[in-house]
Parts: structure tokens; sequence; C-alpha cells
């Protein structure tokens, strides 16, 4: 069985690398602006001098993909970074409409 996004919410306290992610709601892209294709999961904190922040990212990311496979939920997320045997993991980033990749080596 596979835990739903409200427990998968609950665990923003496990970040990783240094940054934890919500899915975004349709009240929140539109308190945000964010155009409907942008996205489904945004960085909402960045661990100050964390790996994450070190590669440059910020709260308000929106997270397309990672390792160029897209993203749609936090299960979709937490699968990705934590994928076994990966060394390397690319995120594709919406911000403020801009479009940028970010990797980290583990």
């Amino acid at each position: 069985s596979r835990p739903d996004e409200q427990q998968l919410a609950a665990q923003v306290g496990k970040v990783w690398p240094g940054m934890s992610a919500l899915s975004l709601t349709d009240d929140m892209r539109r308190q945000l602006a964010l155009p409907a294709r942008t996205g489904d999961v945004a960085v909402v904190s960045v661990e100050q001098g964390s790996a994450a922040a070190i590669v440059g990212f910020q709260p308000g990311d929106v997270i397309r993909s990672i390792n160029g496979r897209e993203v749609h939920n936090l299960l979709d997320f937490y699968r990705l970074v934590n994928e076994k045997g990966v060394h390397e993991t690319t995120f594709q980033l919406w911000r403020q409409g801009d479009e940028l990749s970010i990797g980290l080596k583990r």
C-alpha cells in the first residue's frame, strides 16, 4: 500500500538534501500566480548551508522532473530522490518564468 498525500506531507521534517517540498494545490497556484503547466511540487524550505542551498535551490522553485522523469506529487519526489544506485540527481525546475537545471551528487 502506498501512503496518501497527507501522510507524505507529514514528512516535511524529513528534508532531502536540505530541502522540503509540498504538492501544489489549485489555490496555491492562484495565490502564487503560477501557470497551470508549471509543475505539481514546489520547494517550500531550504536549510541554510545544506547541499540544496549551496547548489541554489530556493523556496518557490517548482520541481518539474528528476532525472528526466516527471514529478506529479510528493510520492514521485521522494521515490526519485531516494532511488537506489543513483549517484547524481538532476532536477528540472521552473523559477519565476525560467527553466533551470540543478544537479546534486550523493
